[in-house]
């Protein structure tokens, strides 16, 4: 047990040290031995728990998701199924603008957007990683599925809706938005802010 709590602890630690990095000198200019060094821990120790940079960008995902399957458990019972939605959304962008936008007084929109497009080469690097974000963005639908259930239970969406279509359209929003939100521009390629857009 005690070996389970150190290991997952310097997990957590090479994590949270490879976000500073990514935040302060851009991801391509990160090389796992930076990380090691500032973590403290030896290349075998990091390699142990994240073989390569693009597997610390897929768990940034991983922990984008678990945020917003925690925010969906504590939303108040008195907040109507639309709150409950855009709630979602905006926590969603939250949790994800935090893990990928790089602010920490150092970051910029290009390390931002190096970042996010990072993950995306990453996701499709293996049909592991493609499962991987799969699984995630499954998490995500099924999330918004038990809101607009809910709705339905409570007459706030037409019985018989096709729940699961809808909670699969939502995520597509979701993500047209993330999207243009980390790399700064809307379909007309005009800059925009996130959170008027994404509480619309």
């Amino acid at each position: 047990m005690g070996e389970y709590k150190c290991s997952a602890k310097t997990r957590r630690k090479i994590y949270d040290i490879a976000q500073e990095l990514f935040a302060e000198k851009g991801y391509g200019e990160t090389s796992l031995i930076d990380i090691a060094k500032r973590a403290h821990v030896s290349t075998g120790t990091l390699y142990r728990h994240y073989p390569s940079k693009s597997s610390l960008l897929l768990c940034s995902a991983d922990e984008s998701v678990s945020g917003l399957e925690k925010a969906a458990s504590e939303l108040p019972a008195s907040m109507g199924c639309r709150d409950r939605i855009v709630a979602l959304f905006a926590r969603g962008m939250e949790n994800g603008m935090k893990l990928f936008a790089a602010i920490d007084g150092g970051g910029s929109a290009n390390r931002s957007a190096e970042l996010y497009l990072a993950y995306r080469s990453a996701v499709y690097a293996s049909p592991e990683s493609f499962a991987r974000v799969s699984k995630n963005r499954a998490a995500m639908r099924s999330a918004f599925e038990r809101v607009l259930k809910g709705g339905v239970e409570s007459g706030e969406v037409v019985s018989g809706a096709d729940t699961f279509a809808v909670a699969d359209a939502l995520v597509s929003v979701f993500f047209q938005h993330y999207d243009s939100a980390l790399l700064g521009y809307d379909e007309e390629g005009d800059a925009f802010s996130l959170e008027p857009k994404a509480m619309a």
